[in-house]
């Protein structure tokens, strides 16, 4: 509810400037009607802050409660997806036609399309974690150089995932050992370790 403000001063600016011109002598006003005046027009500033306060905080308020009932109407209309509509069995096909190989040393979401599935709603994940088959496919390419983050945990998430699945792997990079890297051989060890459920192990030689 709006809230009016009382001023103490009149804001007679007009009369004030007439006193300016008119005023002088003996006809001056007193000094201590000047200082009470002075002293009203700051409680006055002083009121007026607070209340562009007061009014911000609400300006504030308001765009906060703009902005959920945004993300409200967003989802009202996800509702209404015909997506929604699509049997958990159909999506499964067709996610695992998607998820071919999972490149989980790019450094593109894209190339990880059981991962960015898994990342757009809780539906999807449920599915892709309820089908580890789609976790089980799984490319890497040893670099030259190391990357600045470690893919090892991405590799362990994949495995994990994937279960008791059969495992497909491609991997790409050099074919001399001496070539290998730290991190490389980590990637390596942790492929190793799982080579009773190897269904496909393909190594490309780097270009």
């Amino acid at each position: 509810m709006a809230r009016k403000l009382h001023l103490r001063s009149s804001l007679d600016l007009a009369g004030l400037r007439a006193r300016w011109r008119s005023e002088h002598g003996p006809a001056v006003h007193s000094e201590a009607e000047t200082t009470a005046a002075l002293a009203d027009v700051d409680k006055d500033i002083e009121d007026c802050d607070a209340e562009v306060d007061r009014l911000q905080s609400q300006i504030i308020f308001i765009r906060n409660q703009r902005k959920r009932l945004e993300e409200y109407k967003t989802c009202l209309r996800f509702l209404r997806s015909p997506i929604r509509k699509i049997p958990n069995e159909t999506l499964l096909r067709i996610f695992d036609f998607a998820c071919d190989m999972n490149e989980i040393t790019s450094k593109k979401l894209s190339a990880m399309p059981t991962l960015s599935i898994s990342d757009v709603c809780s539906r999807w994940r449920n599915l892709t974690q309820s089908n580890p088959i789609l976790w089980s496919r799984i490319h890497i390419e040893i670099q030259t150089t190391p990357p600045s983050h470690s893919r090892l945990p991405l590799l362990n998430l994949y495995l994990k995932c994937s279960r008791n699945s059969p495992l497909t792997f491609e991997i790409t990079g050099p074919t001399d050992e001496r070539d290998l890297t730290l991190y490389d051989l980590a990637l390596c060890a942790a492929v190793a370790t799982h080579s009773n459920r190897w269904r496909n192990l393909t190594i490309f030689q780097a270009e």
